[in-house]
């Protein structure tokens, strides 16, 4: 399986309302409801770089490589409306290990 920061070229926020999984981590900041913040480093270190979505959005599709951040991202935390696939083809195709997928923070 390769490591995160190999795997992930896209990122996908879809804007909904639901419980989500709650982050362990209180000594971070939480992005914005509607942002994820990833980090070049495992365990939330390095400085983050921030991707948000519109409310009126829907789906938000972001090419991490447009970013300049391909194969750099290794851990993420995201906002409380937030949905994610990180993907390993720019297709979006994230089935199986091609992807993995969550949400943001209660």
């Amino acid at each position: 399986m390769p490591k995160l920061n190999e795997m992930f070229k896209t990122f996908t926020a879809a804007v909904f309302s639901a419980v989500f999984t709650a982050c362990a981590n209180a000594q971070l900041t939480p992005p914005g409801d509607l942002c994820c913040n990833l980090y070049p480093d495992s365990n939330y270190g390095g400085t983050p770089k921030s991707v948000c979505a519109q409310a009126t959005a829907g789906d938000k599709t972001f090419l991490l490589k447009d970013l300049g951040i391909a194969n750099m991202v290794s851990s993420w935390f995201c906002g409380r409306s937030v949905s994610y696939d990180f993907c390993t083809a720019e297709s979006g195709d994230c089935a199986g290990e091609n992807g993995i997928s969550g949400a943001g923070y209660i």
